[in-house]
């Protein structure tokens, strides 16, 4: 069966779905999104990211006509037509359709509302096992990534350019040389028994995955200290990693030239890997293809 999207009340075979011209989505990045995870069947902290969709809508003050409930259906009925059991949904709102004018209409056209859905075998990545590589940059992004809107050329810029230096991805630095996040994750440094992440002060995203790792932090005898690592200390890191919904945990093993962990996960960023495990099986199975 042809992979389905759902875009403005119709669910439609993929390669047939249509955006309109003037979706300000498409001309003015007025559009925000958000990504739930599904893992074995199941929708990894869904609550917590619609949660975080409304907050973005609300920061754009986007008008949003339907339901968190009617939002769930669909959810669940495009994961379930496209046969997803492991991998994740996209959904993004958009502020709709007008003839191009950079000031927002009054009254608002009727959103924009599109989904589709993405195959991950989470359980096979071997980059989890071994690691990835990462490259500062300093931050160029607007002053609100706090919003998950899909202004992200700055992201894709950086990530881009980190691979072509043979890295996997980036991680932005702020104005104090502190390293604050990915290009679409949360980045995390551990020293001794003490692991920094950057504050949510609206200079990140408040990633969803990110709450339920700090969650499990106290259990496995870390301190969490609220601040950005010094990008000029990087030989007192002992591990790193990176988190996001589509990664859970992936660790780091190298930023700039300096190799962390002797070139291999550490052990903290193993156990969290496997206490984050449990954590996502313990919620319940609602899809079943």
């Amino acid at each position: 069966m042809p992979e389905q999207i759902y875009l403005n009340g119709k669910f439609l075979n993929r390669q047939y779905a249509m955006q309109h011209a003037e979706d300000r989505g498409n001309q003015f990045a007025d559009a925000i999104y958000d990504v739930v995870a599904v893992y074995h069947g199941r929708l990894v902290d869904e609550q917590a990211h619609l949660d975080r969709l409304q907050y973005s809508l609300d920061a754009l003050g986007i008008e949003f006509f339907m339901t968190i409930p009617t939002l769930k259906l669909l959810i669940r009925d495009l994961l379930k037509r496209n046969r997803i059991m492991n991998g994740h949904v996209y959904i993004q709102i958009s502020r709709g359709v007008q003839a191009r004018n950079h000031a927002i209409p009054i009254p608002q056209p009727k959103a924009g509302l599109y989904m589709a859905t993405c195959f991950i075998d989470y359980d096979n990545n071997p980059k989890i096992k071994t690691g990835i590589k990462v490259m500062s940059a300093a931050d160029e992004r607007w002053a609100r990534p706090d919003i998950k809107s899909v202004g992200l050329l700055p992201n894709i810029l950086a990530k881009s350019e980190a691979i072509k230096q043979g890295y996997h991805d980036v991680v932005f630095v702020d104005d104090n040389g502190k390293l604050r996040e990915g290009s679409s994750n949360n980045f995390y440094a551990i020293k001794g028994k003490q692991i920094y992440q950057y504050p949510t002060d609206g200079s990140i995203l408040a990633g969803i995955t990110r709450l339920g790792v700090l969650s499990l932090i106290p259990q496995s005898g870390l301190e969490i200290i609220n601040d950005g690592f010094p990008i000029n200390q990087l030989d007192e890191i002992d591990e790193a990693f990176i988190t996001s919904a589509g990664i859970f945990i992936m660790p780091i093993v190298q930023i700039n030239q300096k190799i962390i962990s002797n070139g291999v996960p550490g052990d903290y960023t193993k156990k969290l890997q496997a206490s984050y495990h449990s954590y996502i099986m313990g919620f319940a199975q609602e899809i079943a293809v």
